[in-house]
């Protein structure tokens, strides 16, 4: 075999790979295309992001600074739910105090219809006895 017959070999198995890369770099070329847009969407959302960055880290160090602040939170809560228990209890003894002198005052007033209704019963007893008294005289 000569170097022309190598030569031709070569070329007649090289040529679908060839083929092949020119369709590749096409579709490469093609991807390149696509995501040009996507690149330039993605700079433009990092520059937006920069900012944001920005607040996020100066947030980060108010809060490392509050941070003392907070911890004492859930003792804070712990003492505003005993508290409200408290009131709770304060309510209910409310009631029931209210509840009573309501009672009382509705027997208060039971009880002064009752005194007049004897009062009165006194009177007429009073006025009968004179009349018997004034009957028996001279």
């Amino acid at each position: 075999m000569t170097i022309d017959e190598i030569r031709d070999v070569l070329r007649a198995e090289l040529a679908p790979i060839r083929a092949e890369i020119d369709v590749l770099r096409a579709e490469l070329a093609a991807t390149r295309a696509e995501l040009a847009p996507i690149r330039a969407e993605i700079d433009v959302l990092r520059a937006e992001l920069a900012p944001i960055r920005t607040k996020i880290d100066a947030l980060g160090g108010e809060i490392r600074q509050m941070r003392p602040l907070v911890d004492g939170i859930p003792l804070i809560h712990r003492a505003l739910a005993t508290l409200q228990t408290d009131v709770r209890s304060l309510r209910d003894d409310m009631r029931v105090a209210a509840a009573m002198i309501q009672r009382l005052d509705g027997s208060h007033s039971l009880l002064l219809t009752e005194l007049q209704a004897v009062h009165a019963q006194i009177i007429g007893l009073r006025d009968r006895v004179r009349k018997l008294e004034g009957a028996d005289g001279p």
